[in-house]
């Protein structure tokens, strides 16, 4: 520190704290008001604020990354944000520095029955662009989400489905996308058709020259996605947890792939096993080349080189399998399960009187048969627990063992 400032600032009756914070103040204002109202962009530490009749906890972490959290209860101010399995740890977060878009956020009627949340893009110095507008959904006064709405983006994608910009082919704009289905949830195109795919709790955006950004919900439960209302809505099924609170993630960049690498810096990669439980593995044929079974298993016990081990998948219905010929190369032996049954196989009429095997037409029609591997086979019907209970008992165990 220079001499001089020092002698200033240790002396009292030269220049006194309130004389020297006098200036300070006076320009900490000028710029409040020059940012608008709230403007927050600035915050480093997780900030605290009140939002209508509930609580606001917001931080700015990347130039295009913010983390909130909208809750009933107040938060613990030591530890402001509830824990989530979904994220990684924050110190092995690392974003991608290339393209940041630089954003600031707004809070609007803070003490308002409506507040709401503005984040707003600055692109080269020119007048900003709104991202999001975000609000509480309480529609009975209890919080249970969150709505949305950025008026640029003609395209939502994401929640699962494949998030590159040249292969979208799902649109979810005037779309419900519900829990449900065998993979997750379930979009609801209109009242007469419906499609399902697994459900992954971001959505992406995407407007006019490749505008884009992300809401990567921090919640475990399964979500409700309304992007058929204005604004979009997100949240729980379910009532919120105990803290009864909503944390989500806005993510800005130039692109999606820009703003898929943000989200996998947040939720992490996990490890790869180890190499030494990688190995090749073989489909033996139906019928194999070899003359037999011991030729075929020293030509493939010759190509182990560095692997421990080489496995060997059998046809699904393999009759006698060769077990002492495989130990003997070294070879180890996967079998399939398969619920296909050759019609010609020794299983399938006493599967097809027990009544085990998937039918047309109702129970009492004929058996299923279709053409799997050029073989007419049958199905089981793993539906029917007496089924797969006497199909395991009496043929797939003895052949396991």
């Amino acid at each position: 520190m220079p001499r001089r400032l020092f002698s200033l600032l240790s002396l009292p009756h030269v220049l006194s704290p309130a004389r020297l914070l006098a200036p300070i103040l006076a320009l900490a204002f000028l710029i409040f008001e020059a940012l608008g109202p709230f403007s927050l962009s600035a915050s480093a530490a997780p900030q605290i604020l009140r939002f209508g009749d509930y609580h606001l906890t917001h931080e700015r972490i990347s130039p295009g990354l913010w983390r909130f959290q909208i809750s009933a209860d107040p938060p613990d101010p030591s530890s402001p944000w509830a824990p989530s399995t979904m994220l990684a740890a924050s110190s092995e977060w690392t974003f991608p520095p290339q393209n940041p878009v630089e954003a600031r956020m707004q809070l609007t009627g803070a003490d308002s029955a409506n507040p709401a949340i503005v984040i707003r893009e600055n692109v080269d110095n020119g007048p900003d662009e709104m991202i999001f507008t975000i609000g509480a959904y309480a529609p009975d006064g209890q919080l249970a989400g969150i709505t949305f709405f950025g008026d640029r983006y003609t395209h939502v994608v994401g929640l699962g489905a494949d998030f590159r910009f040249s292969a979208v082919n799902i649109n979810h704009l005037g779309h419900v996308v519900m829990p449900g289905g065998p993979f997750g949830s379930l979009l609801e195109k209109d009242v007469r058709e419906q499609t399902s795919g697994v459900q992954v709790p971001i959505c992406y955006v995407m407007g006019p020259e490749k505008s884009s950004a992300a809401i990567f919900v921090n919640e475990t439960r399964p979500l409700m996605w309304d992007f058929a209302s204005t604004p979009w809505f997100v949240g729980p099924t379910g009532p919120l947890g105990p803290k009864r609170s909503i944390d989500f993630f806005v993510l800005m960049g130039p692109d999606l792939p820009s703003l898929r690498r943000i989200l996998m810096s947040l939720v992490g990669r996990p490890p790869l096993p180890p190499k030494s439980v990688f190995g090749p593995w073989v489909l033996a044929d139906e019928k194999p080349s070899y003359q037999n079974w011991t030729d075929f298993f020293e030509a493939l016990g010759a190509l182990k080189g560095d692997f421990q081990s080489i496995s060997v998948m059998l046809p699904s219905q393999p009759g006698n399998p060769p077990l002492t010929e495989a130990a003997a190369a070294g070879v180890e032996l996967l079998v399939t399960e398969s619920p296909y049954i050759p019609a010609n196989s020794d299983f399938f009429s006493d599967l097809d009187k027990r009544g085990f095997l998937a039918r047309q037409g109702g129970p009492r029609g004929p058996s299923l048969k279709l053409n799997y591997r050029g073989t007419i086979s049958g199905l089981i019907d793993y539906t029917n627990p007496a089924a797969a209970a006497s199909w395991h008992s009496l043929n797939r165990s003895s052949l396991l063992t």
